[in-house]
């Protein structure tokens, strides 16, 4: 064989065939993952429904004697692609100063369910029935609130993370 003169090496036509096949699946599982991940994006979380929607609106009321803390949360489930919200559930964690969990609550643990296209509103439990021991706690010194949302829709989840810091107590 000359130095000039190249060999053509020709591949079967299956190759050819499941090589087409394997670029055509990886380019649809990309796709159908950023078409989850883009209607997961477009969920609207909020604490109340304003300009101040990133800021829960703190509410007390006593029942027997213990006082109960809660806030307003809505979750809107209308951009223009999506799927319907399965199992929303919220963890809710207050740490004092030295980061130590003074109390959690888990709300309505994977029983909400909010189908595309509509919003869902609710007071949710931050504490309740809680003692006039952790009160105490909470309201004298500085304190963190710790919020998670976690998300499941189609055949992905999501957590939404949010922590505020009351540097003289969480007072109410």
């Amino acid at each position: 064989m000359s130095p000039n003169k190249k060999e053509v090496v020709s591949h079967p036509g299956a190759l050819k065939a499941i090589s087409v096949l394997a670029t055509l699946f990886m380019i649809a599982t990309f796709a159908v993952n950023m078409y989850v991940s883009a209607a997961g994006m477009l969920l609207d979380w909020g604490f109340d429904d304003s300009s101040s929607k990133y800021v829960p609106n703190i509410q007390k009321s006593y029942s027997g004697g213990n006082l109960n803390i809660t806030i307003p949360v809505y979750v809107r489930n209308i951009g223009a692609i999506g799927f319907d919200v399965n199992n929303l559930s919220a963890d809710f964690n207050l740490y004092n100063s030295s980061h130590d969990l003074v109390a959690n609550t888990t709300n309505f643990n994977g029983s909400v369910n909010i189908p595309h296209g509509t919003t869902w509103n609710n007071s949710v439990a931050i504490l309740q029935n809680m003692p006039i021991g952790i009160f105490t706690i909470i309201n004298s010194t500085s304190v963190d609130l710790e919020i998670l949302f976690h998300v499941s829709y189609a055949f992905s989840s999501t957590t939404l993370n949010l922590s505020f810091n009351f540097p003289g107590g969480l007072v109410i």
